[in-house]
């Protein structure tokens, strides 16, 4: 049951980013969720962790200590994720479930273009 999860704020416009810019992936967060905590936050404080394994989507670790949350982490999806009809709807069910029963955190911000 979903009801009373918070939902996740919907960012458009900020996909196309190239992935090996950790810059470039700190002002998404920062932009993202500028008005969920993360509100002022300036670029020279934000660090940038790949934490990908070895599919094709990439995994970062972002961290602002001024940051509310100071860390969070961003799923940037490959091509052919975001392509497949199933897979990215029941992920996004399967991580609002997983957070209404503690499992995982709140998905804070989601969206694509």
């Amino acid at each position: 049951d979903l009801a009373g999860v918070a939902q996740p704020r919907l960012v458009r416009g900020l996909t196309g980013h190239c992935r090996d810019d950790f810059e470039a992936v700190g002002n998404l967060v920062a932009k993202a969720l500028r008005d969920c905590g993360w509100g002022g936050v300036n670029q020279k404080w934000i660090s940038v962790q790949d934490k990908s394994g070895h599919g094709g989507s990439r995994t970062y670790k972002v961290t602002c200590e001024k940051g509310n949350p100071p860390s969070v982490a961003l799923h940037s999806r490959s091509e052919a994720a975001t392509s497949d009809p199933i897979a990215e709807p029941r992920m996004e069910v399967a991580a609002q479930l997983f957070a209404s029963a503690g499992l995982a955190p709140t998905r804070l911000a989601q969206g694509g273009d």
